[in-house]
């Protein structure tokens, strides 16, 4: 019996990539930022904790001789020790500068809705392919909030954070006229083949 693999279920992007630059272009959908400074805030009260214990620690190493194999393996693990808690800081300290400089746009070009995520310089890009969007529309979110959501493959995608319903309603008659756009292109023509020659009718030489 074959067994479904539950990410093949997942709402993926076309392509998503990782980037400094964004060229931009198409027609922007303003979206208003989540609120990710909540959570910056509180990874930024970790990396605190974890610099002054890393100071302390540093303060508190006593340098020896190394006259032994032992005190020569005491040595190597006090670095090693010290070397973990300064990258835990630093990994702290990127992610504390990521989310409070949080911001994210999208946009559409021709066949695609692209969402951008920006942790300060580096850019999250996600490509949809709007031939694919389903059911665009507005979930309301309080009395007059909502948010946008569409369905992508076999699960459903928000854009962006909460917005008056004025502003998401706008946002899905954009997306939705670019989807309706998809299938009132005109086909391309295709020449009609050149009539086969028979045998009481040759084919006449071109002038």
């Amino acid at each position: 019996m074959r067994v479904s693999n539950p990410l093949h279920r997942l709402p993926r992007p076309e392509r998503i990539r990782v980037s400094l630059l964004d060229a931009g272009g198409g027609m922007p959908l303003p979206l208003p930022g989540r609120r990710m400074w909540i959570a910056g805030l509180a990874v930024g009260l970790v990396f605190v904790v974890f610099a002054s214990i890393a100071v302390g620690q540093i303060t508190s190493v006593q340098f020896r001789e190394v006259d032994t194999a032992v005190d020569l393996m005491v040595v190597l693990l006090q670095g090693v020790w010290l070397a973990f808690w300064w990258v835990g800081v630093v990994v702290l300290l990127l992610g504390t500068i990521l989310l409070l400089f949080y911001t994210e746009s999208a946009r559409l070009d021709p066949g695609r809705l692209i969402h951008v995520s920006r942790f300060g310089p580096l850019r999250l890009i996600a490509e949809y392919d709007l031939a694919k969007v389903r059911n665009v529309r507005v979930e309301g979110v309080g009395t007059d909030g909502g948010r946008i959501r569409f369905d992508y493959g076999e699960r459903d995608r928000g854009l962006g954070a909460d917005m008056t319903l004025v502003e998401a309603e706008a946002r899905v008659k954009m997306i939705q006229s670019a989807i309706d756009a998809l299938g009132r292109r005109p086909s391309q023509q295709v020449a009609a083949p050149a009539p086969r020659p028979t045998p009481g009718n040759p084919p006449r030489p071109s002038r």
